[in-house]
């Protein structure tokens, strides 16, 4: 009987005839991208937050919707939510929950990087705002599809500058990976936190005014269950690059 041909050690990703990613570092053009950080209740997060990672009585939250322009996984949306907090004395901004459309940035970013994607609908795109809007560049999250979880609109007041190279991140993005083992009583095969440089290396910003509106459709979804206390900053950005480091750091737990 013949064996078949496919080269298991070559594989890297499944399915392994035809991945829906590459290995390759992730790398965005022309991205649009709203960001509003914001203050919430330690009482009210701590939940979705894993033991060993400090946080403030007051956390800091940042939510950014992007519209990713292209990249190697094609061109699609999405909503970003971390929270800053504080592991073995370093600060990062810990990866709360992610939500797109695209099949290949879910599965890379879940399976490689542990990344906690969900699907859902995200629309945001600059060149539609209407004078409706005041002005106001505008994007909301649907989760489930059909229910606005929740909605972003940021008004600009001033342009801090035109495209030019951006200083990197403050912060690195922690990420909980964990990878179920097979048998139903098994222990996950992996379970470590994955420390990512994410950087947006170039891009216009303007400074305003954000606002976000939460609607909670269950309690399975984070994003739209934590409440705002206060606003801290918000910023827009426009024609940006930038990619995700290939060198991640793990920390065995």
């Amino acid at each position: 009987m013949p064996f078949g041909r496919l080269k298991t050690k070559q594989a890297n990703a499944v399915p392994a005839f035809s991945p829906a990613y590459s290995k390759a570092r992730v790398e965005w053009a022309d991205i649009d991208m709203i960001l509003i950080s914001f203050y919430t209740k330690a009482e009210a997060i701590a939940k979705y937050v894993p033991e060993e990672l400090e946080i403030e009585e007051e956390p800091l939250v940042t939510y950014f919707i992007a519209n990713w322009g292209f990249s190697s996984m094609g061109a699609y949306t999405e909503f970003v939510g971390y929270v800053e907090i504080k592991y073995k004395g370093e600060k990062y901004d810990f990866a709360l929950e992610l939500v797109l459309e695209n099949e290949a940035a879910l599965f890379l970013g879940r399976e490689q990087f542990g990344m906690p994607k969900v699907i859902g609908h995200v629309e945001f795109d600059r060149r539609n705002c209407s004078s409706s809007d005041e002005g106001a560049l505008t994007a909301y999250v649907e989760r489930p599809v059909g229910h606005r979880s929740i909605q972003f609109a940021f008004k600009a007041d001033a342009r801090v500058h035109r495209v030019k190279p951006l200083p990197p991140p403050e912060k690195r993005i922690l990420v909980l990976r964990i990878i179920p083992g097979a048998g139903v009583s098994d222990d996950p095969v992996v379970r470590e936190f994955v420390s990512l440089l994410m950087q947006v290396t170039e891009g216009e910003v303007w400074s305003g005014v954000g606002s976000i509106k939460l609607n909670p459709g269950s309690e399975f979804d984070i994003a739209p269950n934590i409440p705002v206390i206060r606003y801290n900053s918000s910023v827009f950005i426009s024609h940006g690059s930038g990619y995700v480091d290939g060198l991640a750091r793990t920390h065995k737990l």
